[in-house]
């Protein structure tokens, strides 16, 4: 290999021309030599290797090994890889605080050993996606004080417990011992029945009309023995309608 030697303490010199760098010579004087001659003396690094890439053909994380496969200029393939352990970078969070500002609003926020604040809403983590159908609506958004609720409609409860609810009031009764219902056909027992606040026993102070289900017929004295008219609460169900009914919409 051949150069010009300099003395760059003693001199300004120009390189002889373009590609040329210092280098330390056997004696460990400086002289101008091509990079090009030293990359394939000095270092064994074959010059194909110093082609520019041409293209890129795959770039791959294998593990903590970052894979490059790639064309140079010449059209000849290589791969090279990278740890990448290294590169691993820790943060360590000496705080964390948890803000509530309104009702829909959580805030994390984390400061960094190095002092640096960072916030993380986590609001959105809150929002839950529901969809009102005929047999369950939603309120509520999931939050502390306002939390989610799920109501399930008449059509829903009449699906499921096996008939439609009703309620019946009779007030000022001072007449008789027997009362008419709004509505038939009957849903199977139970019947709840309230005689002035009080829950009665089934068909033992209360029977139905065989021939007439809406009658409710009690047993004692009439209403209003007592000069005092009463009140009666009767719930009750009616049988579902004829038909399938399709499944419940959730």
């Amino acid at each position: 290999m051949s150069g010009t030697r300099i003395r760059p303490d003693k001199q300004i010199q120009t390189a002889p021309g373009p590609g040329y760098t210092l280098f330390s010579d056997n004696n460990g004087e400086l002289q101008f030599a091509l990079l090009n001659a030293l990359i394939a003396s000095s270092s064994g690094v074959n010059e194909r290797y110093q082609g520019d890439i041409r293209s890129i053909d795959s770039l791959q994380l294998v593990g903590r090994m970052l894979v490059l496969k790639y064309t140079d200029n010449r059209g000849e393939q290589f791969t090279r890889t990278c740890d990448l352990t290294s590169l691993n970078v820790g943060i360590k969070v000496t705080e964390a605080i948890l803000k509530h500002p309104d009702a829909n609003t959580y805030i994390l926020e984390l400061t960094e050993s190095d002092g640096t604040k960072v916030t993380v809403n986590l609001s959105d983590l809150l929002a839950i996606v529901t969809v009102n159908s005929e047999d369950i609506t939603f309120t509520g958004t999931g939050t502390a004080t306002n939390p989610l609720r799920a109501e399930l409609t008449e059509s829903a409860r009449t699906a499921i417990q096996g008939g439609k609810h009703w309620t019946d009031e009779f007030i000022n009764l001072n007449t008789g011992n027997s009362v008419q219902l709004s509505y038939v056909p009957l849903y199977p027992f139970p019947l709840h029945v309230y005689r002035n606040g009080l829950r009665q026993k089934e068909l033992q102070e209360w029977r139905q009309n065989p021939d007439n289900p809406k009658i409710i017929y009690f047993q004692g004295q009439s209403f209003g023995a007592n000069a005092q008219p009463e009140t009666v609460i009767i719930d009750y169900k009616t049988a579902e309608p004829t038909g399938q009914r399709p499944p419940l919409q959730f």
